[in-house]
């Protein structure tokens, strides 16, 4: 049976927003290789069910709820923070700035050395770049903050997304 953490008992070393995808699972199993200790973020705790197994420790949780990222953040010296796409958000950009948000206050409180967001291609710029405008509003947002170290990840595309063409390209070669 897999333990799920309420409250804050460890101190982490590194917590990890979005480890049930296919970013967040690696860097949480990389770490976990190394022998490094994690917290994960997660809404449905069985689907790391794998992780905890190896020793993360598991909260139950989501990126909207400030009081959730602000206990998973406690004690880390590092994090891993994505913006969860949510395609049936009738508001996705307001969603955004929610999470970036919570993310800059929850960093802020907890004095947390350094994080990675995974941003995007093109999010230097303010417009023009339908959802990857989120990215840039999270770097801004988050740019702001004091005694946290960031690095931004500006992703041009994932290999898993190939998957979605395969048809096509089999198809029209």
């Amino acid at each position: 049976m897999m333990k799920v953490v309420h409250k804050e008992t460890i101190t982490m070393s590194f917590t990890i927003f979005g480890a049930t995808g296919n970013t967040g699972s690696v860097v949480a199993r990389e770490l976990l290789d190394r022998g490094e200790k994690v917290r994960l973020l997660v809404r449905d705790p069985a689907k790391v069910a794998d992780l905890a197994a190896r020793g993360a420790e598991v909260h139950k949780g989501d990126v909207l709820d400030a009081n959730a990222v602000l206990a998973a953040l406690d004690g880390a010296k590092g994090a891993y923070l994505l913006l969860p796409p949510d395609v049936t958000s009738a508001a996705f950009v307001a969603r955004g700035r929610t999470i970036a948000e919570n993310f800059a206050a929850a960093l802020t409180a907890k004095k947390t050395p350094h994080a990675v967001l995974l941003s995007s291609v093109a999010a230097h710029q303010p417009a023009g770049t339908g959802p990857i405008v989120t990215a840039h509003n999270a770097e801004q947002r988050l740019g702001k903050v004091t005694g946290t170290r960031f690095s931004f990840v500006r992703a041009a595309y994932f290999m898993v997304n190939i998957l979605a063409n395969a048809h096509p390209i089999k198809a029209d070669g």
